[in-house]
């Protein structure tokens, strides 16, 4: 009986595995997919916001960035962290952990993408198709938001494991950078996808772990 549930119970785990790669490749399909056509809208976006500003809009915008705003976030998750630790919330501890290693994840990956890519910001005198590679200044710096990736990083992993309407928060913060005309829709949609595909991942793949080194995988 013991010979016969042994294979059982590999094929069931095998199944699982194959089952869980099928919903990341598709997660990740349908966010580059999405990517590449927020890039046709960064124009008649960016007129849109253009028309509507209002002073409401603009003291709202102004707080609904700040979860992206990583001099803000990253203490904020440290503090939640040591709440975790020091009232023994085991589950708090593993979500503040995971979202820890999403952000620095994203963080990586937004900075060696501004650098290479280069792309001017919508509120310089450049078009949304200006792009100068490895030019210095903030100004070359649009692509992708690093507001949007640290907000949907950080916040992700607690989305998943708590309540999903959590996601509003950094959906708040992407629209917020849009509007504000500091990013092209393209760059607060590649940001954000940046930030969910790293809390995603490392939330729902334990098989990934970021560690000092480096990333590591396991097979």
């Amino acid at each position: 009986m013991i010979l016969l549930l042994m294979p059982l119970c590999s094929f069931s785990q095998y199944k699982e595995d194959v089952n869980s790669s099928t919903s990341y490749r598709r997660i990740i399909t349908v966010a580059a997919g999405v990517t590449a056509l927020s890039f046709l809208a960064d124009n008649p976006v960016n007129n849109f916001n253009d028309k509507k500003r209002t002073p409401f809009l603009d003291n709202l915008t102004d707080v609904t960035q700040l979860p992206g705003d990583k001099y803000i976030a990253a203490p904020a998750l440290l503090l939640c962290y040591t709440s975790a630790r020091f009232t023994n919330n085991k589950t708090l501890q593993q979500t503040s952990l995971k979202s820890a290693q999403a952000f620095i994840t994203a963080s990586i990956a937004t900075g060696a993408i501004k650098y290479s890519a280069g792309r001017a910001r919508p509120s310089s005198t450049y078009s949304s198709n200006y792009f100068s590679p490895f030019k210095s200044g903030d100004e070359y710096r649009s692509l992708p938001s690093g507001h949007a990736a640290t907000a949907f990083s950080i916040l992700t992993p607690f989305a998943e494991t708590y309540s999903k309407w959590l996601y509003t928060i950094p959906a708040a913060t992407a629209l917020s950078r849009c509007y504000k005309n500091e990013h092209w829709l393209s760059d607060v949609v590649t940001g954000s996808a940046i930030g969910f595909l790293s809390g995603y991942l490392l939330t729902h793949n334990k098989n990934i772990e970021l560690i000092p080194s480096g990333l590591r995988l396991y097979f």
